[in-house]
């Protein structure tokens, strides 16, 4: 993972495998989900920037396998506590996934 500076009041952006660029947005407590677990997430997708519009598409309680997923959204999973939510830069697409449980 390669980090890069971003001006001085954003976070900085670490630079994944996939190529895609991931910043914590808020600290989450306890576990970090495994390829064997099965995760609900919400995730939502924005087009100019984290907050600033209405996503323009939202995916609320998605149970999904962690090894059945690959590129970016297997990557944030596994390096994410239940509770944190982490932001995703995807070229012009911003992504923020919340880890709400490991089932």
């Amino acid at each position: 993972m390669a980090m890069v500076s971003m001006s001085n009041d954003t976070k900085p952006l670490l630079r994944f495998p996939s190529g895609a660029y991931h910043t914590l947005s808020r600290e989450g407590y306890g576990d970090v989900a495994t390829e064997d677990h099965t995760v609900k997430l919400d995730i939502f997708y924005f087009l100019d920037g984290f907050g600033k519009d209405k996503a323009v598409r939202e995916q609320r309680g998605v149970a999904c396998r962690v090894g059945d997923r690959t590129g970016w959204l297997r990557e944030a999973v596994l390096s994410m506590r239940v509770g944190e939510v982490r932001q995703i830069v995807l070229g012009v697409l911003f992504v923020e996934v919340h880890l709400l449980a490991i089932l």
